[in-house]
């Protein structure tokens, strides 16, 4: 009996719950940017080898602070490319692209719920309130996009495309 209640009052220990809390915190928004990014790479990829005829050229730097908004637009130039050129190969691209991302990016998305949830329990230990939890939140996401943002620019600065079709442009 001791020693269960000696376990029970570890396990209520401020110092634990707030290391626990802590890590849940860390590892949560941990999910949020790395999915983001390898989404980023995979997105990056495509449009740097493409498949086939089917290549796109490099993204405007501008789309990288919002992945999924590169993914969109992308996505669209690639359907109206498909529709003028009438090309299946155009299609097995779209596939491959639509898949890849959307794995990535509905990871992405499920982890963020479970940062919301994180930091909420963060707020509530310091009493940091609606508005400050809001702003943590605020705060992440960017770094978490500004991560990605960065990342990428630099791999394209270092990586040059292997080729470019202008009529599938995400940023034309």
């Amino acid at each position: 009996m001791a020693v269960r209640r000696m376990f029970a009052d570890d396990v209520h220990d401020g110092g634990v719950q707030i290391f626990v809390t802590w890590a849940g915190f860390l590892g949560a928004w941990l999910l949020v940017a790395g999915p983001l990014l390898q989404g980023a790479i995979e997105l990056w990829e495509i449009g740097r080898k493409g498949q086939g005829d089917v290549k796109l050229k490099p993204a405007d730097r501008a789309l990288w602070l919002s992945p999924p908004a590169y993914y969109f637009v992308a996505r669209a130039r690639i359907r109206r490319w498909e529709r003028g050129s009438g090309r299946e190969r155009a299609r097995s691209v779209l596939t491959s692209y639509v898949n890849r991302a959307t794995g990535w990016f509905t990871v992405a998305g499920g982890a963020s719920l479970m940062a919301l949830e994180a930091t909420w329990e963060l707020a509530e230990i310091y009493h940091w309130g609606v508005a400050g939890f809001w702003l943590i939140v605020a705060g992440l996401m960017v770094a978490s996009h500004l991560n990605v943002a960065i990342r990428m620019w630099r791999l394209m600065r270092e990586v040059p495309p292997q080729g470019s079709n202008p009529e599938v442009s995400p940023t034309s």
